[in-house]
């Protein structure tokens, strides 16, 4: 009997874990397995997983798979298991005993504020942005722009792995011993899928905390040894794609080959085929992110673009710039748990249902503002609620608010040394709101492409699992693209409106920063 073969691929996000089964034609075949998390704040500004429940429920999700495979018949064959995660989220824990020291810190804590802004106020960090500055007027060196616009952020992992440090004594006492591993979800996924072997992280997520040097494709030892974070902790570097181990059967009942660990954005890139200089992606998720391939060339912008390792195959190294904003389905969510809305359906009829926001504007801030605002402390909150503002309103303002601070990021990334089409893909959970996605269109002037499969995240993990296991012979065997996609056009007839908004809505935001 001829096998068939299959990719299982596990996402793991900040709220949700799936797993999904793909075929060789890049279709997802059976149900989808899902588990919900717990995201835990005890404390204003904290945002936190519990890494044990985490790990237990990622088990659950695979073990659901392979049901589900098993299901298929017996010509079923699970080739590989390819792993994407969410970015930034940080846990430490004793090498010896597989103990935490406390809980996973997610992206969206915010504890690290006032640590953030006392280093990026340092007289250190302050010379080493001036003099980047200064140099850039004689050199056009990538090493140098990063320097230059280089700011510390709370979604970064350095600091809060300096306050970990700080805040716990017998992390320091174990540290001494050089017992201590820390790492980002992918990290701690892949320390108990090799049974605490295998201690390491891929490119793509280890580029984005803070602690990379994306110029050098390495970890910045000399930002390491500033911050007092010993080598002795971090993680192994490794490529995106390639078999990095075998899970014991003792885990899922059968050994299964790890054949790839990527980051989200940088998945959901893969798989929607942004493999040009110029690709364009906005996954608006949990957070909104813009992701801009910039091919072989390390690219910031003014405003500071974030650059990022996009993958890495082997030889081939692809960058991206990312610019991000923290909440942006999150808002989405929050509006369903207070009674704002119910379902998706219903957050797109009421944004459309009225022909503005009546004057209300919304501070989209729940974890701070990213670029280009850079104000962590920055509160969430609503401005210019009036006796006649309806529920829809404020929806709609909800839902503006996200469009405004995806335009944000488009125009920075227009000064990215990069040419590109006027297209975007967007993706994720929230572009199923047509009017948010014909917002972002309407004010940038770019045609929004959705593609028909808004999860992209996981297809990408999966072509790149099977990949490395010989599924697929190289990026141009992958099966061919699906072409049932919906496009926004931008409506130049909006313009006047939403620069008006817009002005008020920046009004808004100074209302709201320094909180």
């Amino acid at each position: 009997m001829a096998m068939e073969s299959y990719v299982l691929a596990l996402d793991i996000g900040t709220s949700f874990i799936k797993g999904q089964m793909v075929d060789k034609n890049g279709n997802f075949v059976g149900k989808k397995c899902e588990r919900t998390m717990e995201q835990k704040t005890p404390l204003p500004g904290y945002s936190e997983l519990d890494p044990q429940r985490l790990w237990e429920l990622a088990v659950e999700v695979v073990l659901d798979c392979l049901q589900v495979a098993a299901g298929m018949g017996e010509g079923v064959d699970v080739v590989a298991m390819g792993i994407s995660t969410q970015r930034n989220s940080v846990v430490m824990w004793n090498r010896s005993t597989g103990k935490c020291y406390g809980n996973m810190q997610t992206w969206q804590d915010t504890r690290t504020a006032t640590m953030v802004e006392g280093w990026n106020q340092c007289f250190t960090k302050r010379a080493c942005n001036t003099i980047a500055s200064l140099a850039k007027l004689f050199v056009d060196n990538p090493v140098v722009n990063t320097l230059s616009e280089f700011n510390f952020k709370t979604e970064m992992i350095s600091p809060r792995i300096v306050r970990m440090i700080e805040h716990n004594d017998s992390l320091q006492r174990d540290l001494e011993l050089g017992l201590v591993a820390w790492g980002t979800l992918d990290s701690w996924v892949m320390w108990n899928m090799s049974e605490g072997r295998l201690h390491v992280t891929d490119y793509s997520n280890a580029s984005c905390g803070g602690l990379f040097d994306s110029n050098d494709t390495d970890w910045s030892w000399a930002l390491s040894k500033y911050l007092g974070i010993p080598k002795s902790t971090y993680p192994t570097l490794m490529d995106t794609s390639g078999v990095l181990c075998r899970t014991p059967a003792s885990i899922f009942g059968r050994e299964i080959p790890i054949g790839a660990v990527v980051a989200d954005q940088s998945a959901s890139q893969f798989a929607s085929r942004c493999f040009q200089p110029g690709d364009t992606k906005c996954t608006i998720g949990t957070g909104l992110f813009l992701d801009v391939n910039t091919g072989s060339e390390c690219l910031t912008t003014m405003g500071n673009m974030y650059p990022l390792v996009g993958w890495k195959l082997g030889d081939e190294l692809v960058y991206l710039a990312e610019g991000n904003s923290s909440d942006a389905g999150s808002l989405i969510e929050w509006a369903k748990r207070v009674g704002f809305v119910a379902s998706y359906a219903e957050l797109n009829q009421l944004a459309m249902s009225v022909a503005d926001t009546d004057g209300a504007y919304f501070v989209p801030s729940f974890s701070g503002l990213n670029i280009p605002i850079n104000d962590f402390k920055a509160c969430a909150g609503f401005l210019g609620v009036k006796f006649s503002t309806s529920r829809a309103h404020m929806v709609r303002a909800i839902v503006e608010s996200i469009a405004f601070r995806a335009s944000q990021l488009v125009e920075l990334s227009a000064g990215l040394a990069v040419s590109g089409s006027n297209e975007i893909l967007v993706d994720g959970g929230g572009s199923r709101c047509d009017f948010l996605v014909q917002a972002i269109a309407d004010i940038t002037g770019c045609t929004m492409v959705r593609c028909a499969q808004v999860d992209m995240t996981a297809k990408g993990c999966a072509f790149l699992a099977g990949l490395a296991v010989g599924l697929w012979d190289s990026v141009a065997d992958l099966p061919a693209e699906d072409d049932s996609f919906e496009k926004f056009e931008p409506d130049s007839s909006q313009s006047d409106y939403y620069d008006v908004q817009i002005s008020a809505w920046n009004q808004a935001i100074v209302r709201c920063m320094g909180w």
